[in-house]
């Protein structure tokens, strides 16, 4: 199974104003902000759940509160037949900094992570909604060559989604992704 991309959590950088840019103000007119979850399915991908699984969850979502403060995370493991993706989602506190900068700006949420996890030929997709910001690259990392890392991120949330799938290209990994957000993210209450 493939395992969940370590990155580091967003930080204001000017380098990442060209996207935020790009993203324009119809995201802040729009954006309310989502909550994520790892649900049994997604789409017609089936949530892993034997015991190496959860050894695998308690060791992202450990990690991730080490390095993700102010926020809650969610890791999953899913499986469709002979491909696998690893999820891993920070829901932010309302008052904390990381909410802050996700309200900011959703597209260097996205860049500084997908830098941080050193993602590669980094390309930003249309997310298919206009309050959240998405990207798909390659992981610069030896055990995951033949997979495609993925990135979305609104007000509230960042979603991070590695792909291991046979033959997958960057256009059908955004689709895929795409698809699994709108499983996995519901309206914030």
């Amino acid at each position: 199974m493939v395992s969940a991309v370590p990155g580091n959590l967003p930080t204001n950088s000017s380098a990442t104003a060209s996207a935020a840019d790009a993203f324009g103000s119809r995201a802040k007119q729009a954006n309310t902000g989502s909550t994520l979850s790892a649900p049994v399915t997604a789409g017609n991908w089936t949530r892993v759940d034997d015991a190496a699984a959860r050894a695998r969850r308690q060791e992202a979502v450990t990690t991730a509160k080490k390095t993700g403060g102010g926020s809650s995370p969610v890791f999953a493991e899913y499986q469709r037949g002979g491909a696998g993706s690893a999820f891993l989602g920070f829901n932010t506190d309302p008052d904390g900094q990381f909410r802050a900068e996700l309200r900011e700006s959703p597209p260097s949420a996205v860049r500084d992570y997908m830098a941080g996890a050193k993602v590669t030929s980094l390309q930003f997709v249309e997310s298919g909604s206009a309050d959240v910001a998405m990207a798909c690259g390659l992981p610069d990392q030896a055990q995951a060559r033949r997979a495609i890392v993925c990135a979305w991120a609104d007000s509230s949330t960042l979603g991070i989604i590695t792909w291991s799938v046979p033959n997958l290209t960057m256009n059908r990994a955004d689709d895929l992704t795409r698809d699994f957000r709108r499983t996995v993210s519901r309206p914030a209450r």
